[in-house]
């Protein structure tokens, strides 16, 4: 549910997993290449949300910066459908949270509401 996941970005397990990945990245977006700055920082995006709390640091996090993180999200977002019954699909699937996770390389941990 939507509070166990903001608990869990609020946790010592999840700032150590967003940390590896962003080691394993070289520090660096791996959209754009920016090495983030203060305006603009890295952050960890999970690429899907089937294993939230038992991420793989391969094939389910990748580093970007809040430029990208929030593109992404906004591409995730978007009516890809409309359907005869007058319902919309959005971006890939239907069930994503409607909050853009963000830890990033400063070390400050929010909840961002699109």
């Amino acid at each position: 549910n939507r509070q166990e996941y903001q608990r869990y970005l609020q946790s010592d397990e999840w700032r150590r997993k967003a940390f590896q990945r962003m080691k394993l990245d070289g520090y660096q977006c791996q959209m754009c290449g920016n090495h983030g700055t203060s305006m603009v920082p890295l952050e960890t995006h999970h690429l899907n949300y089937k294993h939230i709390g038992n991420e793989d640091l391969m094939t389910d996090l990748v580093t970007v910066c809040r430029s990208c993180h929030r593109a992404i999200h906004k591409l995730m977002n978007r009516v890809t459908a409309y359907n005869p019954d007058g319902s919309v699909r959005h971006g890939w699937k239907d069930d994503i949270p409607l909050s853009t996770h963000v830890f990033n390389i400063n070390g400050q941990n929010e909840i961002v509401m699109d």
